[in-house]
């Protein structure tokens, strides 16, 4: 008598977790996810499913998640509704597809089951979803501060070099005017007698590499040849 009610209970048991099981299941699912790692400290995954069976659930239906050997949660936000979600750090987080393995409490309990003789053990789940991630934007590959850096330098790098070609062509005329060249320039100098000063100019800016530190040999030049100016005007 002991045996039978043993057995009828069992039964009954057994019969119970099979009418709880989802039969066929089918599901519809909305996932989203963090674009912008500018203005978040985490990257958010959520995906919401509605479940649908050829069998009536109970309103307690549990369901659990897997994603990537990490265990989750579903929570039920509805009618057969369920939403699963986590984070990851910007850095951590991966574009691609991130598979959901969607477990029952009967699925669930056998995998735990198995991962304790085997951490790498799986089960076929209820049912899997795929949450597609496009990957998120971290900012500009260069900040502004470092453009702008990297702009200052090649306009300097750019403007001595300019001064260096100018300073050698201008050597390369005294040079020439020195094998016996005839510049009129030079010669205008020479008369004015404002032609060492000139030279002094130079000197001071191939020295100092900015004119800028040179404006008292810049000031006595031009006084020089606006005197011989006058000069002229006077004679004329």
């Amino acid at each position: 008598m002991v045996t039978k009610y043993l057995l009828t209970v069992l039964a009954l048991a057994v019969g119970t977790s099979f009418a709880q099981s989802c039969q066929n299941p089918q599901v519809e699912a909305a996932s989203f996810t963090s674009l912008d790692a500018t203005v978040v400290t985490q990257i958010a995954y959520i995906t919401e499913f509605t479940l649908k069976c050829d069998n009536p659930l109970p309103e307690n239906y549990a369901l659990y998640a897997e994603v990537e050997g990490k265990s989750l949660s579903a929570a039920r936000v509805g009618d057969n509704k369920y939403q699963v979600s986590w984070t990851e750090e910007p850095s951590k987080a991966r574009s691609g597809v991130h598979e959901i393995h969607i477990l029952d409490e009967e699925g669930w309990a056998s995998l735990r089951r198995a991962r304790r003789s085997d951490p790498a053990a799986t089960v076929a789940p209820l049912l899997a979803i795929q949450l597609q991630h496009p990957g998120s934007y971290s900012g500009p590959w260069i900040n502004s501060e470092v453009l702008a850096t990297l702009l200052s330098i090649v306009i300097a790098y750019t403007a001595l070099k300019n001064k260096s070609m100018i300073f050698l062509e201008m050597t390369i005329k005294q040079r020439d005017r020195a094998d016996g060249d005839d510049d009129p320039v030079e010669s205008m100098l020479k008369k004015s007698g404002c032609l060492e000063l000139h030279y002094k100019v130079m000197e001071c800016i191939n020295s100092t590499k900015d004119w800028r530190k040179c404006q008292e040999e810049v000031n006595e030049f031009r006084s020089c040849v606006s005197k011989h100016k006058e000069s002229q005007t006077r004679r004329q």
